[in-house]
């Protein structure tokens, strides 16, 4: 007669038989990371991001000069060229001038604030309005503001997920060590279990219990025979 065991105990007799799982290590490119875990740390090598950056399309502005504005009384300042994206500012800002900025673009030296396109004016003589003041600070992603260098970004053995696999192509990372995936056989037990590809007779039941997706869904390979052993009493 089979007798039942707490879940605890089972894992002890497969422990004392077979050991702790230990299915190594492989270095897999980022394209394949997806539910893998991963093996190490993930530990930043860089800041990110690694510059002053916008996160609004619109004008990069010394703060003291918008305080008090607005659209009945904007303040005027003079444009003092325009930031590129993917190059560093050609200009500066200093009291009383500003520089256009795209969204991700690399906030000049001087200005300490963004200003929306939509609360600027380009008169077309090299003065802009603006129409709306701007606390320091206002609609700009500090160096490192996202990632600090030396920061714990991904635990040992986190299942990988989007956000991670973002946060590694942030980094620079192309490949990562992820653990192995276990090989599993299901071992069945019972005279009712037939094949899923066989009809069932009497109180007999298809063997769900080794379908493929379900394994594949727990993270591992199916082998290629898996055993059937029979209920012995």
């Amino acid at each position: 007669m089979l007798e039942v065991v707490s879940l605890e105990a089972a894992r002890a007799c497969v422990i004392e038989q077979f050991g702790v799982l230990n299915c190594g290590e492989e270095r897999v490119s980022l394209d394949n990371t997806a539910g893998r875990r991963i093996a190490h740390n993930l530990v930043a090598s860089e800041g990110v991001p690694p510059f002053d950056r916008s996160t609004v399309d619109g004008f990069a502005v010394v703060s003291d000069d918008t305080f008090g504005c607005s659209d009945a009384l904007p303040a005027l300042l003079d444009l003092a060229g325009e930031v590129e994206m993917g190059a560093a500012p050609s200009c500066t800002c200093s009291p009383g001038s500003c520089a256009r900025i795209p969204t991700g673009g690399m906030v000049p030296q001087g200005a300490d604030a963004v200003v929306m396109l939509e609360y600027c004016e380009e008169y077309g003589d090299g003065t802009i309005g603006i129409a709306r003041p701007a606390a320091p600070g206002s609609n700009i992603v500090f160096e490192n503001d996202d990632i600090k260098s030396g920061q714990v970004l991904i635990a040992a053995g986190t299942r990988l997920q989007a956000h991670h696999i973002g946060t590694l192509a942030s980094l620079g990372v192309s490949k990562c060590t992820v653990l192995r995936r276990p090989r599993v056989g299901i071992i069945s037990t019972g005279d009712e279990i037939v094949p899923v590809d066989a009809a069932p007779v009497a109180s007999q039941m298809r063997d769900v219990n080794a379908f493929r997706s379900r394994i594949e869904e727990l993270g591992g390979y199916r082998l290629d025979a898996p055993g059937r052993v029979k209920r012995r009493y």
